[in-house]
């Protein structure tokens, strides 16, 4: 089954990570064309004021918090963020966030 989403902005993860506004074409599983689609599809969606992001990706992210994934998950959420969370993110300096966000960037945290 093929879907085109016409009008949509676009947030890609190509190396630019680059948001485009236009036409994606997706052929079963995969996207085959952003930009030129054509007008041929099984199913069509107007995208307009709508955007299109890339799945298993998690919008909702604090990038400082990166490095400190898995730590004390077992806690209640107050006492994870004041006894773990906090203290860690005040001992960030310049260097560990730049890490945190190439890192995540990256696809490597």
């Amino acid at each position: 089954m093929s879907i085109l989403i016409r009008n949509a902005t676009i947030v890609t993860m190509n190396e630019d990570y680059q948001v485009l506004q236009g036409n994606l074409l997706v052929d079963c599983d995969r996207i085959v064309a952003i930009g030129e689609t054509g007008n041929t599809a099984d199913r069509v969606i107007d995208g307009t004021g709508m955007a299109v992001i890339p799945g298993l990706v998690q919008s909702h992210v604090h990038l400082c918090q990166t490095l400190f994934r898995g730590q004390a998950s077992d806690m209640e959420l107050l006492d994870w963020l004041r006894l773990r969370i906090w203290p860690l993110e005040r001992s960030h300096d310049p260097e560990s966030l730049y890490y945190s966000r190439v890192g995540r960037r990256a696809g490597v945290l």
